[in-house]
């Protein structure tokens, strides 16, 4: 991939490096495609289907830049594999773990808190108290001693 490197001289207008920034983002988009094994498997015929054509019609189905062609082609025989990293879903699941601790923690605070200056225990005044939301405390409430 060709990489480009941004310059502009300091002098320049405000529009003119804007502009050359412009164009310096729109060429450095990069596309992804995902498919699923049937997909793929659909799209492999199509490039056998298309191969197999005599070269008029292939210049009829691909049109005349047969090199954009190429480049796509190998691109889609040479795909790149996507594996799930353990390491990453392991590390979310010890996120969530972590969040949901801390917030039984504040939520058990907050009864505690309330218990003592003999206030109404609500998920509401929960949530005030202890700057969870409500949908959280109605989450969790069930699982904390009143």
């Amino acid at each position: 991939m060709d990489k480009k490197i941004m310059t502009f001289e300091v002098d320049k207008s405000k529009k003119e490096i804007l502009k050359k920034v412009k164009e310096f983002q729109d060429d450095s988009v990069r596309y992804r495609m995902d498919f699923e094994t049937s997909e793929m498997e659909e799209l492999l015929k199509l490039l056998q289907h298309i191969d197999a054509t005599s070269e008029d019609d292939k210049e009829l189905v691909i049109g005349s830049d047969i090199t954009i062609y190429e480049k796509i082609k190998k691109k889609i025989l040479n795909p790149k594999k996507i594996k799930k990293s353990i390491k990453k879903t392991v590390a979310a699941e010890d996120a969530t773990l972590a969040r949901t601790k801390k917030a039984k923690e504040k939520i058990q605070n907050a009864i505690n808190y309330l218990k003592m200056m003999d206030k109404n225990i609500t998920a509401y005044s929960i949530s005030k108290e202890s700057g969870v939301s409500y949908n959280t405390v109605r989450k969790y409430i069930k699982d904390i001693k009143l």
